[in-house]
């Protein structure tokens, strides 16, 4: 789907753009025939709010689900856009998932002819918003995201679902912090040795494994060669192949050995670096075999950078002190500086430029 349309494209702190009359007595709301309208009634219970995003493929509105008393996501697909299995396939992938950092898919539905799928709504932005906006994060922000993507694949592929389509416009992020995966239209169901039941080029040119450009059956190494793209562009903001055509892009990713991140951002941490270089092998035996080996990695790192922070914070305060007038190690300098001068240090105003 076009991006704007699957990824859900919410933001952290902006106002919502308030409907004159919003929102409307039950009994004077209008009842909407096929496409949503925002200020109408939907499939006999959403009252849509607003619309959310809206590309070829479809829209997404933001309702309120008067049988829930809840707010919802509303996602629709235009009759000729695709399958009309896919949607199917999209609720029965994504419903295996439970976890706090997977977007939860309600139900499947459908009104005079158009499907349409609610969601659970989140308020928050697009890690691709996030990037927009932010540029290159701090290292500990970086790696909470990395952790809280490496969990939700972790779920995915526990119940043996292949998400198919990583990339920051797929990541929500919410205002405290919090992540969400969403979009599971591309997801694989795998068989009994961890693959898909059948290849096929699908997912996002800029973030698709060397075997999904190929067409080959996937396992779970995939997510984690898209997650190290992603991890790529959050460091380096940047992604680490581009081209004039689509095709340039997928024989690079095929073929093409990636910059290393250093050489975009000589501030990342050499062991940051490591991770997604590993990642991003083109083999997928090179790579970490599991998000769970990808997010010990992590883990480690975020240990050191934290207590590397940790001192940091330590060292400023110690020094804040010593310069302060009420730490000991400040009187007593005054007092030698005072002894050198032969003056009285309650009177003194003598400074290390005159010693």
């Amino acid at each position: 789907m076009e991006k704007n349309v699957g990824s859900l494209r919410m933001s952290i702190g902006e106002e919502e753009t308030e409907i004159a009359g919003w929102p409307p007595a039950r009994g004077t709301v209008a009842v909407s025939r096929d496409e949503p309208q925002v200020g109408t009634l939907f499939a006999t219970r959403y009252e849509i709010q607003s619309v959310i995003g809206k590309g070829g493929m479809g829209t997404v509105y933001k309702a309120h689900d008067r049988e829930l008393d809840e707010p919802v996501a509303i996602k629709t697909l235009r009759h000729q856009a695709v399958r009309s299995d896919s949607f199917k396939q999209e609720i029965r992938l994504a419903r295996r998932i439970t976890h706090a950092n997977v977007l939860r898919t309600h139900d499947l539905g459908k009104w005079n002819g158009l499907k349409f799928l609610s969601m659970e709504f989140v308020e928050g932005r697009t890690l691709e918003q996030v990037l927009e906006s932010e540029g290159i994060l701090p290292t500990s922000v970086a790696l909470r995201i990395a952790k809280q993507i490496c969990a939700g694949l972790a779920a995915a592929h526990a119940v043996g679902v292949i998400h198919g389509d990583i990339k920051p416009q797929n990541i929500l992020i919410e205002p405290a912090g919090g992540l969400k995966i969403m979009d599971f239209g591309n997801a694989h169901l795998t068989d009994d040795r961890g693959l898909t039941l059948k290849g096929g080029v699908t997912g996002t040119l800029g973030y698709m494994s060397p075997e999904q450009a190929r067409g080959l059956r996937l396992d779970f190494r995939s997510d984690i060669y898209s997650t190290g793209i992603v991890l790529y562009e959050i460091f380096t903001g940047s992604l680490p192949f581009d081209g004039d055509t689509p095709l340039a892009v997928v024989w690079k990713h095929v073929n093409d050995a990636p910059p290393l991140p250093r050489s975009k951002n000589p501030r990342i941490d050499a062991k940051v670096a490591a991770i997604i270089t590993k990642c991003i092998e083109k083999d997928a035996d090179a790579r970490f075999q599991s998000v769970g080996e990808l997010d010990e990695a992590l883990a480690q790192v975020k240990v050191e950078v934290e207590d590397r922070c940790a001192r940091a914070r330590r060292s400023r305060k110690v020094l804040q002190y010593i310069n302060s007038d009420e730490s000991p190690l400040s009187l007593l300098n005054l007092f030698c500086r005072s002894a050198f001068a032969g003056k009285d240090p309650e009177s003194s105003s003598v400074g290390c430029a005159s010693q």
